[in-house]
């Protein structure tokens, strides 16, 4: 009550005030410019140019109506490309942050190679487990 008196008084109303809705970071041209160069561009790699967060750029992008990879991890699309990229990320950043010893453990996502997970540990002193499907964690 006191905001509708206070408003009321100041201007005369006490409808709310309408936003403008303007495009703060990410102005429309320039981002159809920049998805025209990169058509396969990921919502991190658009956030990253523009200097915002993906969940900014997923919204301008809904907006406009225009489809985009929303993410590089956990998406089974290609089964090459996806377990090539989890590998790498597994072997260059998750077992340079564990210690010798550790156990891995990880569902059964088709991009989760067994063999291939399993050997990079045991190079690392690693071991890797994987969830039955039919159980679910604790």
């Amino acid at each position: 009550m006191q905001r509708w008196e206070a408003r009321l008084k100041e201007t005369g109303t006490i409808e709310v005030k309408k936003r403008n809705s303007t495009w703060r970071k990410i102005e429309p041209t320039r981002l159809l410019k920049f998805l025209e160069k990169r058509p396969g561009a990921y919502l991190i790699e658009i956030a990253e140019e523009f200097g915002c967060s993906d969940v900014a750029v997923l919204k301008h992008v809904n907006d406009l109506k225009i489809q985009c990879k929303k993410t590089t991890q956990y998406k089974e699309i290609d089964d090459t490309t996806d377990s090539v990229l989890f590998e790498f990320w597994f072997e260059n950043h998750l077992l340079k942050e564990v210690d010798k010893g550790t156990t891995i453990i990880l569902d059964n996502a088709t991009f989760h190679k067994k063999f291939v997970l399993a050997g990079l540990a045991k190079a690392h002193g690693c071991e890797v487990l994987y969830f039955n499907r039919l159980i679910p964690p604790i």
